[in-house]
């Protein structure tokens, strides 16, 4: 239970970067995303933030995918911002991964319900 509380600060503590970071470069926390030809507006917010970190990334493609433990992902968060809670360079790259994860799954979804 420890290790999931851990992971879940460590999850929060990233978002909260991204959105210090954000607010501090005022930057919109809109951005566009371009999948086949396809133009997908992603509008984040904390909640919807942190469930595409848990859904795509955590269980998707960390659990999922790369068969990481908890330990390894509560690793890898750590490198994506200081201390302080300044996003770091490959912070700001792993957000721009996150948004087009974000978009895929839109993407994936509008698919589904054009076979509909």
């Amino acid at each position: 239970m420890e290790k999931v509380s851990l992971l879940e600060r460590r999850r929060k503590a990233f978002i909260d970067s991204v959105f210090h970071y954000l607010k501090s470069k005022s930057k919109s926390p809109s951005c566009i995303r371009i999948i086949e030809d396809a133009e997908y507006q992603i509008d984040l917010d904390k909640q919807v933030l942190n469930s595409a970190l848990l859904n795509l990334y955590e269980n998707k493609v960390c659990k999922g995918l790369m068969k990481m433990s908890d330990e390894q992902i509560i690793s890898a968060y750590a490198a994506l911002y200081t201390r302080d809670g300044n996003i770091t360079k490959e912070g700001k790259d792993f957000f721009g991964y996150i948004t087009e994860l974000i978009a895929e799954r839109l993407h994936q979804k509008a698919l589904a319900n054009e076979k509909d």
